[in-house]
């Protein structure tokens, strides 16, 4: 073999290598997006495949002189879209209310996952979303005694011991509570390691954390005390919808179980 076959047949290899490893890039990322477009998350919550036939109230809304999106400032029930003009503190807004469905909400999870909230739907059980932030002291004593079990909670006047009873429903998988934190200690916007920070303080694998790093959720609630807990079924209509406190959701779940 002389010179130039030489460098023709190295060259042949080298394509030859060059084409190896496009193909397997190529396949392994075919596996990859066959993996996450099945929505299996790599922890273990939920899948709806019917999530999208849940037509939810609209999180990026524009408010302007006609019918109201819930968020919009109000003067009486009929500007709004759902008829339900509800005064402030300071001004008026469309509220949500008991029969509304939630909106479609996608947050990152305390495993950096992406998590649409309408995957807990359909799945036959209540949910109780939670508004909190990490500088409250009241969402750290209620994260505590759902994690770690503290007894604190029960030197809260908020607290009833029948609320042990909600805490089993969680515990056994029988209802979803879902934790969305939508301002660190500094009053600032969250990130994932808000998230993160917040299941190692509070390590309880049956309840979701995510974070509203836009506070798209505190916008369309409109809490005005946290912890704020709103009460879901299962085709995300809101069955007790409150703007600060547990004590209307916990005891309207201990309500329908009874």
């Amino acid at each position: 073999m002389n010179k130039t076959d030489t460098k023709k047949y190295f060259k042949l290899l080298l394509l030859l290598l060059v084409f190896l490893i496009l193909y397997f890039v190529k396949s392994s990322s075919i596996f990859f997006i066959k993996e996450n477009s099945s929505n299996n998350y790599e922890h273990k919550w939920p899948i709806n495949s019917t999530k999208n036939t849940i037509q939810g109230s609209n999180l990026n809304y524009e408010c302007n002189d006609e019918i109201k999106e819930i968020g919009c400032n109000c003067y009486k029930d009929s500007d709004c879209i759902n008829q339900n003009c509800v005064k402030y503190p300071n001004t008026s807004y469309c509220s949500p209310k008991n029969g509304d469905i939630f909106p479609e909400f996608v947050g990152t999870d305390q495993y950096n996952q992406k998590v649409n909230l309408y995957n807990f739907g359909n799945q036959n059980k209540y949910i109780i979303i939670e508004l909190a932030t990490t500088w409250c002291k009241a969402c750290k004593t209620l994260a505590d005694w759902l994690a770690n079990d503290n007894l604190e909670i029960k030197n809260k006047r908020w607290w009833k011991d029948e609320y042990i009873k909600v805490k089993e429903l969680i515990q056994n998988n029988e209802l979803y509570y879902i934790t969305i934190l939508y301002e660190k200690n500094d009053r600032k916007l969250p990130n994932y390691l808000t998230a993160q920070n917040w299941f190692k303080s509070y390590p309880d694998e049956n309840i979701p954390i995510l974070i509203d790093e836009k506070k798209e959720i505190h916008k369309w609630v409109k809490p005005t005390g946290i912890p704020t807990t709103i009460l879901l079924n299962e085709k995300m209509e809101i069955v007790n919808f409150s703007t600060r406190g547990i004590n209307s959701s916990f005891d309207k779940v201990l309500k329908i179980i009874k």
